[in-house]
């Protein structure tokens, strides 16, 4: 609940930087948005019933948002250039992590 209220609070010294109406208009929608949620949260009942859908939607777009970035950030590798990293780089790192995962087990 803090999170949320604590995000709301601190936004308001920002709108009256913003120089557009319709971004201070924007900004204190979200900051309204955040009251509202943490004011829900707050209610125990309520809080318990919805913080397994709550963590399930923020780990979803989360993992969206880390495709989406790795997706637009790294090249795209032509098939050869995949079998070459294989290959070359990923079964040695594999094998090397076996070795060491059975070192490990013996001492």
């Amino acid at each position: 609940m803090l999170l949320f209220a604590g995000s709301g609070a601190l936004t308001f010294p920002l709108v009256k930087k913003l120089r557009d109406p319709i971004q201070q208009k924007v900004l204190l929608g979200v900051v309204g948005l955040l009251f509202v949620v943490a004011a829900i949260f707050a209610i125990p009942p309520v809080n318990d019933a919805i913080i397994g859908l709550f963590w399930f939607l923020f780990k979803v777009s989360f993992i969206i948002y880390m495709m989406i970035w790795f997706r637009g950030t790294f090249p795209r590798y032509r098939y050869d250039q995949l079998m070459n990293i294989g290959w070359k780089v990923m079964i040695p790192v594999g094998m090397a992590s076996v070795m060491i995962n059975a070192l490990l087990g013996m001492i």
